[in-house]
């Protein structure tokens, strides 16, 4: 009887392993498309005001109203190459991605093994602990591997949260 609750407690631990490898999957995935978006914007404008686009400007720069647009859009362009330099934008991007990859991994991992647990309902308990540490031991670092920054916000969390809890077909509490 008592391997009937050890099976038990394994597979509520098993899911909440799970459930915090989904949520952070999500909620990196999220800051990593904020990053990515911030990314793509900066190198757009740097783009347009670049030597080669500076010709385009310069033939703006003749026309009534343009001049005014042409300079906001450069001292826009220069703000935020220095800002994506100093946030070290393209780092936080890959760093972001490959974590969330990590996560989508272990998730998948995790899903396995409760499939494995559910299919042979009468598993070693001893064995499917040591192999369930070892899953739980990467959740532990990949976690701490997540560094909130200033694109991260509590309404992402909650949006992560939200998009997990519809996803497995989770009440809100």
């Amino acid at each position: 009887m008592a391997e009937s609750g050890d099976r038990d407690k394994l597979w509520e631990s098993t899911w909440n392993a799970y459930y915090d490898a989904y949520y952070h999957e999500i909620l990196i995935s999220i800051l990593a498309g904020r990053w990515e978006l911030f990314d793509t914007i900066s190198k757009i404008l740097i783009a347009l005001t670049a030597s080669g686009s500076a010709i385009a400007g310069w033939q703006l720069w003749g026309e009534e109203g343009f001049k005014q647009i042409w300079v906001t859009i450069a001292a826009i362009a220069s703000i935020l190459s220095i800002i994506h330099a100093a946030l070290q934008v393209q780092q936080k991007l890959e760093n972001n991605t490959k974590l969330a990859a990590n996560f989508t991994n272990l998730r998948i991992e995790l899903e396995t093994f409760q499939e494995q647990m559910a299919i042979f309902s009468d598993f070693d308990v001893t064995n499917y602990n040591k192999t369930f540490l070892q899953l739980k031991s990467r959740l532990k670092t990949y976690s701490t591997n997540y560094n909130p920054d200033l694109l991260s916000s509590k309404s992402m969390q909650e949006r992560a949260q939200k998009k997990l809890n519809k996803r497995l077909g989770v009440d809100d509490e």
